[in-house]
């Protein structure tokens, strides 16, 4: 994401969790408050580094204070970010 957009994702209300290891982000995620529900829709996980729970962190980050009903914003085709959702308790409806 471009800095502009990180600038105006923000002002736009959202917060961002980030996963760093020695001092590079490896992973991030983005939540917006939506007044009825939040809405996670930014999800990045470096491709060298997935699949070992760096996104799971990240996941539980977000949701870990949320009083709200969570909604997930991603592509219909994007399978594995679907999977990824599933396994976390979340469905398609």
């Amino acid at each position: 994401m471009a800095r502009e957009e990180l600038k105006a994702q923000i002002k736009d209300g959202f917060s961002f969790s980030c996963y760093v290891d020695d001092n590079e982000i490896i992973g991030v995620k983005g939540i917006q408050d939506k007044t009825d529900v939040e809405l996670i829709r930014h999800a990045y996980v470096k491709t060298k580094r997935r699949n070992r729970g760096i996104g799971t962190l990240l996941l539980r980050d977000l949701i870990r204070d949320s009083t709200k009903p969570i909604l997930i914003g991603t592509w219909e085709a994007a399978s594995w970010a679907i999977s990824f959702y599933e396994k976390h308790g979340f469905c398609l409806c």
